[in-house]
């Protein structure tokens, strides 16, 4: 299990720097000037629950309580300084740049699927958002949804806050860039009987939200709206070739930065992301209703139990961990293109 100790390094190691490594820095810091006058540092509590978020990094600033004593006089002053911004590390690791960032081995790729559905309301009408996220090994993270009557790619870079760092591009496009295929190409890939391939895979514009997208004739269109949304404007405008856009959109998905390690690595990534190995004896927080049994809250996550949660369709279940609840996501391996192309139909 050495991928759990290298991410428990990091973890442990974080906690350190904040609980011990930096107070003793400040406690170190604090001096007697003229033998008379006194500064003394000492840590500020940090909040650990209004995280910053800024320009897609997750973030929590360091502060110090600074006294200032006259020894003659008794006279103090207190006040309390912002010393630096550091980031925070979560469940994933270290958010950057929109990205999780952490010290990896080979064997401890945070990859995979996770999906979820929500409830929105239109003119008081109900209708479904259905998104699929992947997170993969090359560390993008990237989503597809599915409202009302249209399906796309989203890609959120930069600050996601604002609107305009949050980038949709219709399914059609998204597929036609990468691949090559026709709209009837695709259909016959996915299947003509779903009636959200139809849809998606239409030669019509279509509406995302408020927006109207016309339909692209072209697979050089295709190609140049991705590039866009990846990579902004006006790096786009800087590559004056269809093949140079079409490279760096396949380096971005597709460059692996690790050893295919096989069919062996294929195994232990696969336990590493289940829930017996993430949830093993902890307390369940919520209940959860399988084929045969419900699983009642408080129940405590044994092998078997856990065993049974990963053999069936339930992608998310909630734990108890030293008095807060945990949302632990299900997460699937996957192998090429083509898997991509089957995750992304459950929209």
């Amino acid at each position: 299990m050495n991928e759990v100790k290298v991410a428990d390094r990091q973890r442990l190691a974080y906690k350190k720097l904040i609980e011990e490594v930096i107070p003793q820095l400040l406690k170190d810091a604090s001096y007697v000037r003229n033998g008379r006058y006194s500064v003394e540092f000492s840590m500020y509590p940090v909040d650990s629950i209004n995280n910053i978020e800024d320009n897609g990094d997750v973030y929590t600033t360091i502060k110090t309580f600074c006294k200032i004593s006259d020894k003659e006089t008794g006279e103090q002053q207190s006040l309390v300084i912002d010393l630096l911004n550091i980031p925070v590390y979560l469940e994933l690791g270290f958010m950057l740049g929109g990205n999780y960032k952490q010290v990896l081995d080979l064997y401890d790729k945070p990859a995979g699927w996770s999906f979820s559905k929500r409830v929105e309301y239109a003119h008081g009408n109900p209708y479904n958002i259905v998104s699929a996220k992947l997170q993969s090994s090359n560390y993008k993270v990237f989503e597809f949804k599915s409202e009302k009557d249209s399906a796309y790619f989203i890609f959120k870079r930069g600050n996601a806050t604002q609107e305009d760092n949050v980038i949709k591009v219709p399914i059609s496009v998204f597929f036609r860039a990468l691949t090559g295929y026709s709209n009837s190409e695709l259909l016959e890939l996915f299947g003509y009987d779903n009636a959200y391939n139809t849809m998606a895979f239409s030669d019509f514009s279509v509406i995302i939200g408020n927006r109207e997208y016309p339909y692209l004739t072209t697979r050089a269109q295709c190609i140049d709206v991705l590039s866009r949304a990846l990579f902004g404007r006006m790096d786009t405008a800087e590559m004056h070739s269809m093949d140079a856009k079409l490279n760096k959109i396949d380096n971005w998905f597709f460059k692996k930065n690790y050893m295919d390690l096989g069919p062996g690595y294929k195994k232990r990534f696969d336990y590493t992301q289940s829930f017996r190995s993430r949830a093993l004896n902890q307390i369940l927080a919520e209940d959860v209703e399988l084929f045969d049994e419900t699983l009642k809250i408080g129940t405590v996550l044994t092998a078997p139990i856990l065993e049974k949660i990963d053999n069936s369709a339930i992608d998310c279940i909630k734990v108890s961990f030293k008095g807060k609840v945990y949302s632990l996501q299900k997460f699937v391996s996957f192998q090429s293109i083509r898997l991509l192309f089957s995750g992304t139909n459950q929209l």
